[in-house]
């Protein structure tokens, strides 16, 4: 019985550390994503945001978010 609980606790220790089941999904999911695309997320530093938005769009981006 020690073992089946240790078992047990060691799943469940395992799926909370890992924040398994995520239960709100990310702000920057789309459920494109799952099918036939998929996406890039770039964090830079305030200001540069304009540069990189051109970057994207002149390597055939389809669609750059803010």
């Amino acid at each position: 019985l020690t073992i089946l609980f240790g078992g047990i606790a060691t799943v469940l220790g395992m799926a909370l550390l890992g924040r398994l089941p995520r239960l709100t999904p990310s702000p920057s999911f789309d459920p494109r994503f799952t099918n036939d695309r998929f996406g890039v997320a770039i964090h830079v530093a305030p200001g540069r945001g304009g540069s990189v938005r051109e970057i994207l769009r002149a390597a055939g981006a389809d669609e750059v978010r803010p």
